[in-house]
């Protein structure tokens, strides 16, 4: 029940990141603390636009951000590198696994952890993932986690894949 629950919840926040970025928006500062749930009527709510801004391609430099430690904030936002709405789609997919992962988020370059941590002969991604076993989910978040923004997969890509359907 608890993952179904995430599920339609995480669906909303997709929808809202979806219409963000339809506006060429970028949210900039996208983690748990910024979406509003209401657990009793099972809704989602993406908040908090204080640092957001409107983006058309790769070649805008970030407005100053508070960056702290946090964890779901883009590489490239980190860095005051060019973003766009892939730095986004970085967040939701650290927000994905947090949530479906039992609150584990990724610290440094995915494919560097990746490649670090694996175990021989174990299915692919197994040192990332415990409780998500569904292959294509698996890719997809870490497709979401790219150190590369243009690598990353489109927030999209989440509406197309059978294992985070609501």
């Amino acid at each position: 029940k608890d993952q179904v629950v995430a599920k339609k919840l995480m669906w909303q926040v997709a929808e809202g990141l979806q219409a963000l970025h339809k506006q060429g928006i970028v949210h900039m500062d996208f983690h748990p603390g910024n979406v509003l749930v209401d657990m009793k009527n099972e809704k989602a709510v993406v908040m908090d636009f204080g640092t957001s801004t409107r983006v058309n391609q790769y070649d805008l430099k970030p407005p100053e951000v508070q960056t702290g430690e946090n964890s779901f904030l883009a590489p490239e936002i980190r860095a005051k590198e060019p973003i766009s709405i892939a730095a986004d789609v970085y967040g939701f997919g650290q927000m994905l696994l947090y949530i479906f992962e039992g609150g584990k988020v990724l610290s440094g370059d995915i494919n560097e952890i990746i490649e670090r941590d694996k175990f021989p002969n174990a299915p692919k991604y197994e040192n990332l993932f415990t409780n998500i076993k569904d292959t294509k989910a698996r890719e997809l978040i870490v497709s979401f986690l790219q150190k590369d923004p243009k690598a990353r997969a489109p927030i999209e890509d989440f509406f197309k894949c059978e294992f985070f359907k609501p």
